[in-house]
């Protein structure tokens, strides 16, 4: 009976094995793919409105180095996970590569700009890129998102200790006194063992003794 039990219970968990894994690769992971290549339409979108209302040249170096990017992830974007990121981070270490990285080369072309309006506007659309990008990695490692709840539990224990270090000293101290009254050898006799002697001796003292009557 046991080992039929245990036998039901391993289907059992590889069915639900394989029900979490396909909700994850063809519901959640879609989904997010989704949502990452909208926010892209929508920040490229924004782009050409805004570069086009404000009359700035479609040639502008700014503006070829971001719609470039948006339509590189928009079509890439799909490949970008927390372990490609580590794998390029481990390369980039390893393998330190002389060629700079599009931000930088964005960063230059936006000082060389004169109209600051149009400026901090392709900054807000760079850091609203990478922010979706960083927010499309981190809700897709399962493993990321563990470790951090379990980071923020620790952080959360640690806060609970201090704050309440002092009580927990307190009534550790309390703990070690009761202790100390009640170990052998000791000079002080409890509270309770006092109160009995004294019951006692009053009892004895009005028994009467061997050869008394009691009138």
């Amino acid at each position: 009976m046991n080992a039929e039990m245990e036998a039901i219970a391993g289907i059992r968990l590889v069915i639900y094995v394989l029900i979490g894994w396909i909700i994850y690769f063809w519901g959640y992971r879609k989904f997010r793919i989704d949502l990452l290549r909208h926010k892209l339409f929508v920040l490229r979108d924004s782009l050409f409105r805004k570069t086009y209302s404000m009359g700035v040249p479609f040639d502008t170096p700014s503006y070829v180095t971001m719609r470039q990017t948006l339509n590189g992830l928009l079509r890439h974007g799909h490949r970008v996970s927390i372990w490609g990121v580590l794998a390029a981070y481990w390369g980039l270490r390893k393998y330190p590569q002389e060629e700079r990285p599009f931000s930088d080369d964005l960063e230059d072309q936006l000082a060389a700009l004169h109209n600051e309006e149009y400026r901090e506007f392709v900054q807000d659309i760079y850091q609203r890129m990478m922010l979706s990008v960083f927010w499309h990695i981190t809700t897709g490692a399962p493993i990321l998102i563990l470790y951090v709840a379990y980071k923020l539990c620790v952080l959360l224990v640690q806060a609970l200790y201090h704050r309440s270090r002092k009580a927990i000293h307190l009534s550790i101290q309390s703990l070690s006194q009761r202790i100390a009254l009640n170990a052998p050898g000791s000079n002080t006799v409890p509270l309770a063992a006092q109160a009995w002697g004294r019951t006692l001796a009053q009892t004895t003292r009005r028994q009467p003794t061997a050869g008394q009557h009691v009138v």
